[in-house]
């Protein structure tokens, strides 16, 4: 489609000046050395602390690793994360709009996801958490994926942890407007991914720490 590679390149036209600039933000710079610190193979939570669960950590430390510690390269992985996020928010509006508005809105969260921060070539944790939360709206409002919504929601709050009040609405939405074995499948998605979360403490030996 013509127009995922226009949001491609309003992407990389919008963050790409940026690429190069050698400020880095606090906070991406805190998740960026406790990520890498995780990847080094070191217990999570054991040296460095931060009020973050263990998955932001590990997807900087993983994308700063994959881009062979380039900064450049890790913008980049930036870029990709918020183009994939655009399609879902491109995808959505087609509902309640037509083709040209919908691109126009899915422009739109491009250009303020890149400029909304005075850093704006940073990856922070809302870009991060906007991937699963976009795609989890996109399945309960086009797939009618219950299931695997709700444990897109949950790794969204778990990455920035603001989003649990919207998280709740969406689990109410869900109560009243669909029929009890989708909001079952939907509640059993979330109880998914804490028995999956629990499970990774558990088994990489850092669940008294994470706790």
């Amino acid at each position: 489609n013509n127009k995922y590679l226009y949001l491609l390149l309003l992407v990389l036209l919008v963050r790409l000046p940026f690429f190069s600039e050698v400020l880095i933000d606090g906070d991406e710079t805190t998740y960026l050395i406790i990520g890498k610190w995780f990847m080094e193979g070191n217990t999570p939570y054991e040296r460095y602390t931060d009020f973050k669960t263990f998955y932001v950590y590990y997807i900087y430390g993983f994308l700063y690793q994959a881009s062979n510690e380039s900064l450049f390269i890790f913008r980049m992985y930036g870029a990709i994360i918020i183009f994939l996020t655009s399609i879902p928010v491109y995808r959505i509006s087609l509902l309640f709009l037509n083709t040209k508005n919908s691109f126009f809105v899915a422009c739109l969260f491009i250009i303020s996801s890149s400029y909304l921060h005075v850093t704006s070539q940073s990856i922070q944790t809302q870009h991060l958490a906007m991937l699963p939360f976009i795609y989890s709206m996109y399945l309960l409002s086009i797939k009618k994926n219950y299931l695997l919504a709700a444990f897109l929601i949950a790794l969204a709050v778990s990455i920035r942890s603001n989003l649990v009040l919207s998280s709740v609405f969406m689990l109410a939405f869900v109560f009243y407007t669909e029929e009890k074995k989708n909001f079952y499948n939907f509640f059993l998605g979330g109880f998914i991914f804490i028995i999956f979360t629990v499970f990774i403490a558990y088994f990489f030996n850092f669940f008294d720490l994470f706790i």
